[in-house]
């Protein structure tokens, strides 16, 4: 399994379960524990990304960033950044470049 997007939350116990009575795992454990899985998750995100670019698919255009780009959704829903376009309408890009966050594309 190599998921590119995680739900990265750290355990605080409930007051009257179980796991309220349990010995807890030292706070700076917990903390590198998150960091390591975060910077793993940054490592399978970037990998995933790249191998978008050179391909080409149909962005539904969703806003206006404040840098003047405008960002995209592709099928499933990834990020694509471009410089050109226009909000609500469909067009066609070219991935060029990627992060671990999103997808950099030309129309």
């Amino acid at each position: 399994i190599r998921p590119d997007k995680i739900n990265l939350t750290r355990f605080s116990p409930r007051p009257g379960t179980d796991s309220s009575k349990m010995k807890q795992i030292p706070t700076w454990i917990v903390k590198e524990r998150s960091r390591r899985l975060n910077l793993l998750r940054k490592k399978i995100s970037s990998e995933i990304n790249r191998s978008y670019i050179g391909r080409s698919f149909e962005a539904l255009i969703t806003e206006k960033n404040r840098d003047g780009t405008f960002t995209g959704r592709i099928y499933n829903n990834k990020p694509v950044i471009l410089e050109d376009a226009v909000v609500g309408k469909f067009t066609g890009v070219d991935i060029e470049d990627a992060t671990s966050t999103y997808l950099i594309g030309r129309r």
